[in-house]
């Protein structure tokens, strides 16, 4: 069984198991979502290599919910420190509308990845969602930066167009 196979397998396993460890439905199907996203490209380890599949799918998506619970911790944070300083600044709460167009965005952006060849993906998901630079996809890959930098604008353009496509501003 492949990690893909065990992964679509898994999902809704995986989204009880978050909504139970954190107590949120969005939290888990945006964790499990991600870790899709994550797990989907061709950046990571090959099924034969990881010794528990499972349960390494089930860390990756818990790790992916905690990385998103300390981001929303920071920006509770932050928008404290405004509610305490001498002026305080008012915030602006998108609207329904918005956090609607945001979430359909989100959800395109994931489709259009999964739509992008497999190396071009793959240079994506290392720049992009792991933070490494263009050195380091380059080196991890050993392919030239500036086939690196090719990869990043060819994805970006591909994302570009599927948003004026589906008539989102890019």
């Amino acid at each position: 069984m492949t990690l893909d196979q065990l992964l679509v397998d898994s999902q809704a396993e995986l989204r009880r198991y978050l909504r139970q460890r954190f107590g949120c439905d969005m939290l888990a199907a945006e964790a499990v979502q991600d870790a899709c996203v994550r797990l989907s490209g061709t950046a990571r380890p090959a099924i034969g290599t990881v010794r528990h599949p499972r349960a390494y799918i089930f860390r990756v998506a818990t790790n992916i919910a905690l990385d998103i619970l300390r981001r929303e911790t920071r920006e509770r944070r932050r928008f404290v420190a405004l509610d305490d300083a001498p002026e305080a600044v008012e915030v602006p709460v998108p609207s329904v509308e918005r956090s609607i167009e945001q979430r359909e965005r989100l959800a395109l952006l994931r489709g259009a990845i999964d739509e992008l060849p497999p190396r071009c993906r793959e240079v994506f998901v290392l720049h992009k969602l792991d933070g490494l630079s263009h050195s380091d996809v380059a080196d991890r890959l050993g392919i030239s930066r500036n086939m690196v930098e090719k990869h990043v604008i060819r994805a970006m353009r591909h994302f570009r167009d599927r948003l004026d496509a589906a008539g989102h501003e890019s």
